[in-house]
């Protein structure tokens, strides 16, 4: 216990590499107490070193393996290193212990859509947005989603929501404009253009890279953005 606690200090005061040594004093007296394992693998995660980790948290689910916690950093190793098969297969297994984590619904979906499965991601941001309906960001993914899958009057939805949460979040008013653009709304995506561009003027740099805005490039305003 005590090695456990010194861990967690050194851990929340940012020394990560000294965690690391603390927690494997842990394991090392009690290996079979799943904590240990799982602190480990938080502090090696920490330290940079994921193969480590992966390693540890795989331990503590061999002794416990009903800790949705560890299923879930477990899975974000897996992510980390463009894994989304595995990942997916992590997320699946702490959601079903935990079902009401918006986080796992949330990596979920990202390894579905890393895997293609990009109805499987939709399910998924759904889910996290039926537990956490206020979320600007996963209404601008799930939109993101639906622009992917062709259906744009769905991502519209999705980007007017996230827009309402946070109306000064440019991307989502330059995803928006895509949608609108795409849907044949020309003076609505010039509009959110214009104010995009205004929020990050940086934005200006790749206006004209964008495909669904191509013919919007010869209007007047588009232009003076441009210029």
């Amino acid at each position: 216990m005590a090695w456990l606690e010194l861990g967690s200090t050194l851990l929340g005061s940012g020394r990560s590499t000294e965690a690391v040594s603390a927690y494997q004093r842990s394991v090392h007296l009690d290996p079979e107490d799943p904590r240990g394992w799982y602190n480990l693998g938080v502090a090696l995660c920490a330290s940079r070193r994921p193969d480590e980790a992966r390693s540890a948290y795989r331990e503590a689910l061999r002794r416990d393996p009903a800790e949705p916690m560890a299923w879930y950093n477990l899975g974000d190793t897996y992510l980390d290193s463009r894994e989304p098969d595995k990942a997916a297969a992590c997320f699946e297994e702490a959601l079903a212990l935990n079902g009401k984590d918006t986080d796992g619904w949330n990596n979920l979906a990202l390894a579905k859509a890393l895997l293609g499965e990009k109805q499987e991601a939709a399910r998924c941001y759904l889910r996290s947005l039926e537990i956490n309906p206020r979320s600007a960001t996963i209404w601008n993914a799930l939109g993101n989603i639906w622009s992917g899958l062709g259906d744009d009057r769905r991502a519209l939805q999705c980007f007017k929501a996230a827009i309402r949460l946070d109306e000064e979040a440019a991307s989502y008013l330059l995803n928006r404009a895509l949608a609108n653009a795409r849907l044949g709304a020309k003076d609505r995506a010039i509009r959110d253009i214009e104010r995009a561009v205004r929020l990050n003027p940086l934005l200006v740099e790749i206006i004209s890279t964008l495909a669904p805005l191509t013919p919007l490039l010869e209007d007047p305003r588009i232009q003076r953005l441009l210029s």
